[in-house]
């Protein structure tokens, strides 16, 4: 094609210009306007020698979407001959649709992609402008091959976004820092949610870090951001103010980056909160200082063992063990100080211990510096003492409670003697008692029967004074070997239906008496638990009092039942009767003391002391209140 009459070049200048890349191009244009105004043949000339040699690939293109010339870098970008080039419609290089020159555009520029001769498909960079040729307007089209700078544009686009989306998703603040002048130049979005500022508080405010550091913290982290240049790195905890005024506890990590001279540019850092962890530390700082306080403190020994030695004693165990200080024992061997008798016991709890077994409670005999014995309770647990396995011991001095133990069984074993004694003693004298009782009753009765015309009225009445008395003091002997019985009998705790039971005992005092007519009221459902004879002796005896002192009352009442009072369950036995005098409440429990004669009522004033007997036997309270001519009300617990 005859190039000689390409007019318009001019009109690319401006386009070749701003073109990536379009260097060549532009040179071309400008040695096309340097020539311009020679000959027509020396133009054709240079223009040809340029449209060849040119390491753009050019083409011209016709009006009507033909390619006309392409030169020879054009053909080798697109795998194709120059000849299979010529006449080919633009289209066909088209990988895709594209309106380069619309009516009324002098020039166009972008990337087209097109179709090699391989069947494969580019990009170009591709700039295109209006010309004459051989006196037709025609199109040039300059291309550039940057298919392999676009993938790699799109390979570093996905490094990028791959890296934001991790940078994005770390539950920390990823930060830049100028290193001159500190101001912040980008913030990852986890600042909203941890200090509730928003990402892009850097770009209205790049100094805005300075501002939200705690006072009490702003020069030291400063400080120490700019003495971290030359180490090129820093990591330091901190306070700052959160948008809501929280004050949050933050872990800030940085490098520097430098540029290619080695001056230090940018901070890189990574900012986590750790609030939570600073509370907890805290927490765990002030539960230790407690511990340590109480250990301290503590009236017991606590020492810990490590590889059989003593590493740490309280003052306490200092005291148990006769030392003057915790240092005059550490180190020394445990065992030194464990009895003999007791060693091999040590030792399997040291066994059991680093085999990860509970060890109970035991009582073992230890030694103190001064070589005296003492009784001592220990409990032992597995701990961590100086980043070693170890044993915490928990010492206690038993010495006076087993020697008042040793003392009790020995009183125990006294008193099962002097009990044995006592019932040797009740029994020949309640038997030399009631043989002497026996003959008096028997001779007042002989005489009685045999004498009785003689003694008139008065001796008669004399005698039978006499068998009253001694059958009153059998009775009373009776009662006082039941009464020291109660004390030593064993008590077998069971289930007492005590409604059942009163009933019971309401009946056969009806049938002792069967001419009265007494009201007796039973509470249902009371049940306790105890011995069920001694139980019976004692509601018997509440019963049967309140019996006899309502026997001389028109309409008698006797009520069983139980209250609660104070949170206790309370059973009581409330009668109409006599009553009494509440200032003598107190001696109604003791043996012996009546309030009434013998003819006006009979007993021995041994009842009310069987009862307080029985209840104390079984950890409860006994007591009463009344009035004069109101009655009676028996209170007990068990």
């Amino acid at each position: 094609m005859d190039l000689g009459g390409l007019q318009g070049y001019q009109d690319l200048l401006p386009y070749a210009g701003a073109a990536a890349g379009g260097a060549l191009f532009a040179a071309l244009v400008a040695l096309f306007l340097y020539w311009r105004g020679r000959k027509a043949r020396g133009r054709a000339v240079l223009l040809g020698a340029a449209f060849e040699q040119s390491a753009e690939g050019l083409l011209l293109v016709s009006q009507d979407g033909r390619v006309l010339e392409a030169n020879a870098a054009c053909a080798a970008l697109l795998g194709r001959e120059r000849g299979e080039l010529a006449g080919m419609p633009l289209e066909e290089l088209l990988a895709g649709e594209a309106e380069l020159l619309p009516p009324g555009k002098r020039s166009w520029s972008g990337v087209l992609s097109l179709r090699d001769g391989g069947g494969g498909t580019m990009e170009c960079e591709a700039l295109a402008g209006r010309v004459l040729a051989g006196g037709r307007e025609a199109i040039c089209l300059a291309l550039r091959d940057v298919t392999g700078r676009r993938r790699e544009e799109e390979k570093l686009r996905a490094t990028e976004a791959r890296y934001r989306t991790l940078v994005e998703q770390v539950p920390a603040i990823v930060y830049i820092e100028d290193a001159e002048t500190q101001a912040t130049l980008y913030d990852s979005p986890r600042i909203e949610e941890i200090l509730g500022y928003p990402r892009d508080l850097c770009e209205h405010e790049p100094l805005y870090w300075h501002r939200i550091l705690h006072p009490e913290d702003r020069e030291r982290v400063l400080a120490a951001e700019r003495e971290a240049v030359e180490r090129g790195s820093f990591s330091l905890e901190y306070r700052v103010y959160a948008s809501d005024g929280r004050v949050v506890w933050l872990r800030d990590e940085a490098r520097i980056l430098r540029d290619e001279a080695g001056e230090p540019r940018l901070w890189q850092g990574v900012i986590s909160d750790i609030t939570e962890q600073r509370r907890a530390e805290a927490a765990l700082r002030e539960s230790e200082e407690r511990y340590r306080s109480l250990v301290q403190l503590s009236p017991d020994g606590v020492a810990v063992e490590s590889e059989g030695r003593f590493v740490y004693l309280n003052p306490a165990g200092a005291r148990l063990l006769g030392a003057s200080s915790p240092e005059e024992v550490l180190g020394r061997p445990v065992l030194e100080r464990v009895h003999p008798d007791y060693r091999e016991n040590a030792r399997r709890r040291a066994r059991s211990l680093r085999r990860g077994e509970s060890v109970e409670l035991q009582e073992e005999r230890w030694l103190r510096l001064d070589g005296r014995e003492m009784d001592v309770e220990v409990l032992a647990a597995p701990v961590q003492y100086g980043g070693r396995p170890s044993t915490q011991l928990v010492l206690r001095d038993i010495t006076g409670r087993k020697r008042a133990e040793r003392e009790i069984v020995r009183q125990k074993a006294e008193l099962a003697r002097s009990n044995a004694e006592l019932e040797q003693f009740a029994y020949l004298i309640a038997h030399d008692l009631r043989a002497p009782l026996r003959s008096m009753d028997g001779f007042a009765q002989i005489l009685l029967e045999d004498y009785a015309p003689r003694l008139g009225p008065d001796g008669r009445e004399y005698l039978g004074r006499i068998q009253r008395a001694t059958g009153r003091m059998a009775r009373m002997i009776d009662e006082l070997l039941d009464l020291s019985r109660l004390a030593r009998t064993d008590i077998r705790r069971e289930p007492v239906d005590l409604s059942a039971m009163a009933r019971s005992i309401g009946e056969e005092l009806r049938q002792g008496e069967p001419e009265r007519r007494v009201e007796f009221i039973v509470a249902g459902g009371l049940a306790a638990e105890g011995d069920r004879r001694l139980l019976r002796v004692a509601l018997a005896n509440l019963l049967g009092n309140a019996w006899k002192f309502t026997r001389h009352t028109p309409r008698p009442r006797i009520v069983f039942g139980r209250i609660e009072r104070g949170g206790e369950r309370v059973f009581f036995v409330r009668d109409n009767g006599v009553g009494f005098d509440m200032a003598y409440a107190g001696k109604l429990f003791s043996p012996f003391q009546r309030l009434h004669t013998e003819e006006e009522f009979e007993g021995t004033g041994i009842g009310l002391a069987a009862v307080a007997r029985v209840i104390e036997r079984h950890g409860g309270r006994v007591w009463a209140e009344g009035a004069e001519g109101e009655g009676a009300t028996f209170y007990f617990t068990l």
